[in-house]
């Protein structure tokens, strides 16, 4: 019996190990998604940028410059989006004066895929953008806006990076731990996240937004959808409830996935970037 026993935990350690890395691929590469928006659609001058991420993979972004030296709000999506699905928020940000950096994440849009694609990803990936800006001189001072694992990644970069000022973080996930993904038993799902985050770098602790908000010295907005059915609306309690400065903007009527239904905090969030982000630039640091 202790011999069986044995065997099976054997087959099943190599089992792991052996189809870990093709079931976590298959798990976390998102399937390609059209890019609805360009620049040059919406009428709005743009320049390329190519970033490179810790892995070496390129990064695409879009830079939309204002007319003088200003704050600049980097934004990010969500997984298995594209910055080409958040152009629409480029107007209202720049009728405030803001330059915006409109970020492809490793995996999406126009950017090269890497060996794994979330948060941690996307946290390095706003980081590799920061960097790129803080040597523009142009840009003097630097926000960010982000959705879902977008969100998430905002959170994430900020509590590494006190050169960002101000974040916005739009149906964020609290903790990946409380999320179910699709048919993966719980315990499976603990032990990819364990082996992502050991193949990143990374210790799990390190990647949960929750246990990183101590360390952020940014201001931070979290807006969330209360008919949000994939990242309940209590990941925003949980955030905001972390530490009394968080402003919390919950928002009755919408989802996750309906960026238009969020319309409605757009002079929220412009107004939120105007208080905290064009008070404190790069050189306050």
């Amino acid at each position: 019996m202790i011999r069986r026993i044995a065997v099976t935990l054997a087959a099943a350690a190599t089992l792991v190990v052996v189809a870990g890395p093709l079931l976590m691929r298959r798990t976390l590469r998102p399937p390609p998604m059209p890019i609805p928006h360009t620049p040059d659609d919406l009428g709005l001058p743009a320049e390329d940028v190519w970033l490179q991420s810790p892995t070496g993979t390129r990064v695409h972004a879009w830079f939309l410059a204002s007319e003088e030296k200003a704050p600049t709000v980097i934004v990010m999506h969500g997984w298995t989006a594209n910055a080409g699905l958040m152009l629409p928020l480029a107007a209202p940000l720049q009728a405030a004066g803001f330059h915006t950096l409109f970020l492809d994440g490793r995996g999406h849009g126009l950017s090269e895929p890497d060996e794994f694609t979330g948060a941690a990803q996307f946290a390095e990936d706003i980081e590799a953008a920061l960097d790129w800006l803080l040597e523009d001189p142009r840009v003097e001072g630097v926000g960010v806006l982000g959705h879902s694992a977008g969100g998430s990644a905002a959170l994430l970069a900020a509590s590494r990076r006190g050169e960002i000022a101000a974040v916005v973080a739009v149906s964020a996930v609290a903790d990946p731990r409380l999320i179910r993904w699709g048919w993966i038993p719980p315990g499976t799902q603990r032990a990819l996240m364990s082996y992502m985050a050991r193949r990143s770098g990374y210790e799990v602790d390190e990647l949960i937004p929750i246990n990183r908000m101590s360390d952020i010295e940014a201001s931070v907005l979290i807006v969330h959808g209360e008919q949000d059915q994939i990242v309940p609306v209590h990941h925003a309690h949980l955030l905001a409830d972390s530490d009394r400065r968080i402003e919390l903007l919950l928002l009755p009527d919408a989802d996750h996935t309906s960026l238009e239904k969020f319309a409605p905090a757009q002079p929220a969030v412009v107004g939120f970037f105007g208080r905290h982000l064009a008070a404190r630039s790069p050189a306050d640091i």
